[in-house]
């Protein structure tokens, strides 16, 4: 497992270029649409994202990102929000943590026939 502020630095590096402190966006989408294939990004190797919620206008702030990094058996969460007042931005939090995967059965609730 990789150091926690060797990740949190080098993906920080990445979302913010400009330490800005708003994230390239655009990061993020190259990040979540290379799939499998993954992103390299330096300090860590390849990053590939596993799933992920970025939010948009009018579909609430909230948003995470999860990823793996090659050679490396931990998962990890990256929290922020959406704030698209400036712009398309992604605010992160500072959360950067390992998560697990878990299955869960939820219950919904749909309109009858």
């Amino acid at each position: 497992m990789l150091d926690k502020t060797v990740i949190h630095e080098a993906l920080m590096d990445y979302l913010h270029p400009e330490e800005r402190y708003d994230a390239d966006y655009s990061a993020m989408r190259r990040l979540v649409s290379a799939g499998d294939m993954g992103v390299n990004i330096p300090g860590l190797g390849n990053v590939i994202h596993l799933d992920s919620y970025l939010g948009a206008e009018d579909e609430g702030n909230s948003t995470w990102l999860v990823v793996k990094i090659e050679g490396d058996d931990s998962l990890y969460r990256i929290t922020g929000y959406y704030d698209s007042y400036g712009g398309d931005s992604w605010r992160h939090t500072g959360s950067i943590e390992q998560v697990v995967p878990v299955e869960k059965t939820i219950i919904i609730y749909e309109a009858a026939p």
